[in-house]
């Protein structure tokens, strides 16, 4: 009797340990599928505009927002999309170009655009990543991504690829000859972004085998960030993290594209170099207006379905 009671216990025991287990290893894997953004942006809580935002639109549009408060209720994601859509886009800023003329007020609207995460460098927060997306029109930029990387990678970062999303179009040989560190005796042709990208990686810049890492170059005549991670799609890539990089004040905007374009098998996070000082104010607030705009269709489209 006492040896079944053992044995009972035992039974007890190993099948509570196998459910526990599972119980895990499903939770482990519902982890690795869903996670996705790692973005210090916070435009949003709780899918309604942060504070500091309506701040930013009291800022430059106070009889606006005035209006929109005297009907007593919350400020919505739609009103402020529709206002943005109004006054911020580039085609539509003669209101904004006129408050650039108020050093008080820009000065305020960077300060809040900083609360906002849309000044200050996005670091990367693993230590190991599968991919890392280099994207850019400008060479000048995907230059200074490369170097970023390579920095990491000297700091102790690794990376299995490197995927340069990039436009094909060709340059002037100036243009070409300036971008390059190193002297080159007879220049690669033609001149176009790719082959300056792997100039740059043959060049003794670039070393501690960081030039060893595997590439891929997504290209098109005339790109966008949506059409080249479609094009790498399109490849098959084996599915794992992303490291994906580019400069502010676009962080969260591309983030929000590619988050809406991988697959939930990748684990995506977005960096970002810090914002250039000469980017004018009318540029964050474009940016702003296509958030809210790309925010305001998830959202009506969810409330739809």
């Amino acid at each position: 009797m006492y040896k079944q009671y053992l044995f009972l216990v035992f039974l007890c025991i190993f099948f509570g340990l196998l459910v526990s287990g599972w119980g895990y290893h499903n939770r482990k894997l519902t982890l690795q599928k869903n996670a996705s953004v790692i973005n210090q942006n916070m435009l949003f809580i709780d899918n309604k505009p942060h504070p500091q935002l309506i701040e930013l639109f009291h800022l430059l549009l106070p009889d606006e927002i005035t209006q929109l408060r005297k009907n007593q209720h919350s400020i919505t994601i739609e009103e402020l999309h529709l206002l943005a859509k109004k006054y911020w886009y580039t085609n539509h800023q003669k209101k904004i170009h006129s408050y650039e003329k108020n050093n008080e007020k820009v000065t305020l609207a960077f300060s809040l655009l900083q609360q906002l995460g849309f000044l200050e460098e996005i670091s990367p927060k693993k230590r190991i990543y599968d991919y890392v997306f280099l994207f850019g029109t400008s060479i000048k930029k995907m230059q200074l991504q490369l170097n970023y990387v390579f920095d990491l990678w000297q700091n102790g970062m690794h990376f299995n690829n490197i995927i340069f999303l990039t436009s094909e179009r060709s340059i002037s040989h100036k243009t070409y000859a300036k971008l390059l560190t190193d002297k080159i005796d007879s220049p690669m042709l033609p001149y176009n972004g790719i082959n300056i990208l792997k100039k740059m990686l043959s060049s003794t810049q670039f070393s501690n085998g960081f030039n060893d890492i595997k590439t891929t170059y997504v290209v098109a005549q005339q790109p966008s960030l949506t059409q080249l991670t479609s094009l790498w799609l399109k490849q098959s890539p084996r599915p794992g993290t992303i490291l994906a990089l580019t400069h502010q004040p676009y962080s969260f905007y591309q983030h929000m594209i590619l988050s809406s374009l991988i697959p939930q098998e990748f684990m995506l996070e977005t960096a970002a170099l810090k914002s250039h000082t000469k980017i004018p104010l009318t540029i964050y607030l474009h940016t702003i207006a296509q958030i809210l705009a790309r925010k305001y269709r998830k959202t009506n489209f969810k409330k739809n379905c």
